[in-house]
């Protein structure tokens, strides 16, 4: 279920049509892939797992979550609009899981 029903399709067919020219679009956390650890990992196909990356780099990622991929438990509100618009670093929202650990 890499594409859920409920994913925005609208913001997707954006980000992808917004793509600068020589990049690719890359699932920060991968479809079918392996995290920077080697553990099997699937990511969903919805906006906040969207990222622009030049093809050099989206080709030597090969389908794996990179050191700098933010953690799970991190949650970002607005990453998705503010990072692909160019408008800096997005809002955390705070930890969902903060003092459950």
């Amino acid at each position: 279920m890499a594409n859920p029903d409920w994913a925005d399709q609208k913001e997707i067919a954006r980000i992808y049509a917004a793509r600068p020219k020589g990049y690719h679009v890359d699932h920060i956390v991968p479809l079918n892939g392996l995290t920077y650890e080697g553990y099997e990992v699937c990511g969903l196909h919805v906006p906040w797992n969207l990222q622009y990356l030049t093809a050099e780099e989206n080709l030597r990622k090969n389908n794996r979550m990179t050191a700098t991929a933010a953690a799970p438990s991190t949650v970002w509100s607005d990453a998705p609009s503010r990072v692909i618009a160019g408008l800096g670093t997005p809002t955390p929202l705070a930890d969902p899981l903060a003092g459950r650990r």
